[in-house]
């Protein structure tokens, strides 16, 4: 066991808030280090529910309201848990739940990021029935639009794969995994008019045409792809790229907010807005606001 002594620093001083999403866990404290032994670990999204999940849900916590999961990992291959909790597996593998009595150690597939007994609740693209779950994941990333899934083993109907178009809906469900897609790459595809996926740090997904959005740099303007700010117009820029949109609302008074339109049939369309509160989806548009640093 490692001491909390060891990570004194990563928590000062704390602040309560009831966890609304599962009452099981409790009350959620900020910056407070809890007493006891270090366990382990485990990094995932931007999640508090998600990280009660795995806790509640581990056979080494007892139902200790901690934050913590196990450090005793179990080998390739091995059974990792059931429907009473589960433990975590060696790296390159996760906890399938394969029954209510039998949680095995597989291989993660290696295009997605594997949580067990996590359900991406809601948000549904397609349902696929009778797959493996690696193939599942494989099937969310050939299928424009779709951020992650959630499998199901054990389901009197078969085998379900759930295609999601958003990763927001994150709760504790036991004897399902879920698998979210990784951003893509710089300058790479990221989707067409039915649907699109994030780009990595400091690139957006901008629409060229209907069957072809890309990851392009983002201007210093914060971008939002496939809205439309409705309505405010200040005037229109014709002809121009969608840095430079962001650009010339920058230096334009009076404007903070901006839509471009590369494919239109007249040319490009920049229009420079007083306002970003006519906020509405529109595919094939984005659509951007100054930062601080622009004026």
């Amino acid at each position: 066991m490692v001491s909390t002594a060891s990570i004194i620093g990563l928590m000062s001083s704390f602040s309560a808030i009831v966890n609304a999403a599962d009452p099981s866990c409790g009350v959620q404290y900020s910056y407070m280090n809890t007493e006891g032994d270090l366990v382990g670990t485990v990094l995932y999204p931007a999640s508090p529910e998600v990280c009660c999940a795995n806790c509640t849900a581990n056979l080494d916590l007892g139902g200790r309201n901690t934050v913590v999961i196990s450090g005793q990992k179990i080998p390739a291959w091995g059974k990792c848990g059931d429907q009473s909790g589960f433990k975590l597996c060696t790296q390159g593998f996760y906890c399938q739940p394969w029954d209510s009595k039998y949680y095995h150690c597989i291989q993660k597939p290696s295009k997605c990021e594997v949580y067990t007994n996590v359900d991406l609740y809601g948000n549904d693209l397609k349902r696929i029935q009778g797959i493996k779950p690696g193939e599942c994941c494989d099937e969310c990333d050939k299928t424009v639009g779709c951020l992650g899934y959630t499998y199901v083993n054990d389901d009197p109907r078969g085998t379900q794969c759930y295609l999601k178009n958003s990763v927001n809906g994150w709760v504790k469900k036991v004897g399902v995994h879920s698998g979210v897609m990784p951003n893509l790459p710089p300058w790479s595809k990221c989707g067409d008019h039915t649907g699109f996926r994030p780009c990595t740090n400091d690139f957006y997904c901008q629409p060229w045409d209907r069957s072809y959005y890309q990851c392009i740099q983002r201007p210093r303007c914060y971008v939002e792809t496939n809205i439309d700010y409705y309505g405010n117009d200040i005037k229109r820029a014709s002809g121009i790229g969608p840095s430079e949109c962001c650009e010339e609302c920058g230096k334009t008074p009076g404007c903070d907010s901006y839509t471009y339109i590369n494919d239109d049939p007249t040319g490009t369309q920049c229009y420079l807005k007083s306002s970003n509160a006519g906020r509405s989806t529109k595919i094939g548009a984005v659509s951007g606001y100054v930062t601080p640093g622009m004026k």
